[in-house]
């Protein structure tokens, strides 16, 4: 997908991405990226996204549970 210019987004959220999102995203990657959606329920809050398999950006509420607990018991 990389070599035909395009981008290939993978986003996972508690539910379906608010059209203005989306917008955000094709302004930011570009009007030809491919957005593909996953709902997944267990991520608490917020949303994972993963560009051309390479960059993951993670601003889930299961995240900050895991990352604020984990620094607590230190």
């Amino acid at each position: 997908m990389k070599n035909s210019g395009r981008s290939e987004i993978a986003v996972e959220s508690t539910a379906q991405l608010d059209p203005k999102y989306r917008g955000e995203l094709k302004r930011m990657f570009g009007t030809r990226a491919l957005i593909r959606e996953t709902i997944n329920p267990d991520l608490v809050a917020g949303a994972r996204i993963l560009v051309d398999d390479e960059l993951l950006i993670d601003v889930t509420g299961r995240k900050f549970l895991r990352d604020m607990f984990s620094k607590s018991r230190h």
